[in-house]
């Protein structure tokens, strides 16, 4: 009968937790006229039974989702794997509940892998071997992306790789310089170039030192009797200059030239007048016989005294007089 062979296959599909399809199979044959004539209501009784089992499995679903999710959220991704498989086994096809365990599964390798690398790094650290380092975090960065722990493990290493940038370029300018000092250029380039790999991580200043060394070192080289040669200290200098000392001469300096300035435009602005300069009065004297008359300055004719004199200028009347006595 239609009846019994229904009530077997959804009772099938429910095991499976295959609601919908039960639900569908029911629904189908409840329209049935054969259904409808016998007045039987075992379908009817079943497909409540369908619903209530399928809105359990949906709540029991949602609450392993829920769990598998905190889980992952706390990094405790053995146990995770554990509720979803443990749902999983039971038959049930849920393609969220089989997604996230795919993740977690991969999560837990990432975690293994990282933790594995971040050694690697440490180890490869500490015996300065900070490429090899670099590199093993970077792996795991490629094949699973960036995380947080990747990132500060990174920063160990770039912060352990500059100190000892310091140390190492510090200690060859040292070195080359002490070499340089005694007329040893083969043996300051040779420091120079031992720090060489490390001179990149260093600070500016470090760099700045290194390459005054070696350029002096450079050419001590290409000049003949180098051994001969004393050689100057290129970083003297800068050892007796230190950064404060340059900034306040600096400072004078700029100060000073201020003052001249000052100075040079108030004198153009308040330049004094030019004195004037006084000049000799012109006397023209001309030689005439005694008792002569002379007309001087277009005045009335005088007679010329006994030594014959005349004069001709815009002198005052009384020496005028003075002269034509004489």
């Amino acid at each position: 009968m239609l009846v019994d062979r229904t009530v077997a296959e959804a009772r099938a599909l429910i095991g499976v937790e295959r609601f919908d399809d039960a639900l569908r199979l029911l629904e189908t044959a409840l329209q049935s006229s054969e259904t409808r004539e016998s007045g039987d209501t075992t379908l009817s009784v079943l497909l409540e039974e369908v619903r209530e089992k399928q809105s359990a499995a949906t709540r029991k679903r949602e609450a392993v989702l829920k769990r598998a999710v905190m889980h992952r959220q706390r990094g405790e991704f053995d146990e995770g794997i554990q509720v979803l498989s443990e749902y999983l086994a039971t038959g049930v096809r849920n393609p969220a509940a089989e997604d996230l365990l795919s993740s977690l599964q991969t999560d837990r390798t990432q975690r293994q892998v990282t933790i594995q690398a971040i050694a690697a790094a440490e180890q490869a650290t500490q015996q300065a071997n900070f490429s090899v380092a670099y590199d093993s975090l970077q792996a795991v960065v490629q094949a699973y992306g960036d995380s947080e722990e990747l990132i500060r493990a990174t920063q160990q290493v770039e912060r352990a790789r500059s100190a000892h940038a310091q140390k190492v370029v510090g200690k060859s300018i040292e070195t080359s310089r002490a070499a340089l000092l005694a007329n040893d250029v083969t043996g300051a380039l040779a420091a120079l170039r031992a720090a060489g790999e490390m001179l990149e991580f260093a600070d500016a200043a470090k760099q700045a030192d290194w390459q005054r060394i070696g350029k002096a070192a450079s050419e001590a080289q290409t000049r003949t009797g180098t051994r001969k040669t004393k050689i100057v200290d290129p970083l003297a200098q800068l050892a007796e200059q230190s950064p404060s000392r340059k900034r306040l001469i600096l400072g004078l300096g700029i100060l000073a030239a201020c003052a001249v300035l000052v100075v040079v435009g108030f004198l153009a602005f308040h330049r004094p007048p030019k004195p004037v300069v006084p000049t000799d009065a012109l006397i023209s004297v001309a030689k005439a016989p005694p008792g002569a008359l002379v007309s001087i300055d277009e005045g009335s004719p005088q007679a010329t005294a006994v030594l014959g004199f005349a004069f001709g200028s815009k002198i005052p009347t009384w020496v005028k007089r003075f002269l034509l006595i004489l």
